[in-house]
């Protein structure tokens, strides 16, 4: 009877744990961020970079034409707003970033695509499902705390099945 009261109160424990937290792939160091994947000449975007030194000077260029020069936040992190040249040629440009990092000069790189086009999915096109603002695929499941509380509750039945048998057999007649 002690065995199956363990072996109730690991499941029940195990039922319980809290699951592992999902870590953000790709870490978050180092990152640049662009607000959008494609933009029209004469749009605007939104550049984010992170990890440089509180407080720095962070300068911004979108295929050598200079973007922006703004101040890391407390974070390390930088954002500018800024709007695309008109002129700007089309086709996959270059986003640089540089400024200070904790060990040195830091120098980071993204990509957009400038279409006069709008930019806009050509009709047919299957566009990526998944968390926002991220083109993975969602693959897990909202319900987790839900099937601990079922889980947790079928093992508060059999711990009570497991009493009431045990006071069955104490009291039944031999």
């Amino acid at each position: 009877m002690l065995k199956r009261v363990i072996a109730i109160a690991v499941v029940f424990v195990g039922a319980l744990a809290a699951p592992a937290a999902a870590q953000q792939y790709p870490p978050a160091e180092n990152q640049v961020t662009i607000s959008d994947a494609c933009v029209p000449p004469g749009g605007s975007l939104t550049v984010t970079a992170g990890t440089f030194t509180p407080g720095s000077s962070v300068s911004f260029t979108l295929a050598l034409a200079p973007l922006g020069t703004v101040t890391a936040d407390a974070s390390g992190i930088a954002t500018v707003s800024a709007t695309v040249p008109s002129d700007a040629t089309e086709g996959e440009a270059a986003v640089a970033v540089a400024g200070e990092g904790a060990t040195g000069p830091l120098a980071l790189s993204g990509h957009v695509t400038i279409d006069a086009d709008d930019c806009a999915p050509a009709p047919g096109a299957v566009v990526p499902a998944g968390p926002a603002g991220t083109n993975l695929p969602r693959t897990g499941s909202d319900v987790v705390p839900l099937v601990q509380i079922g889980l947790a509750l079928a093992a508060l039945g059999g711990l009570t099945l497991a009493v009431a048998s045990k006071r069955r057999r104490s009291t039944s007649p031999a």
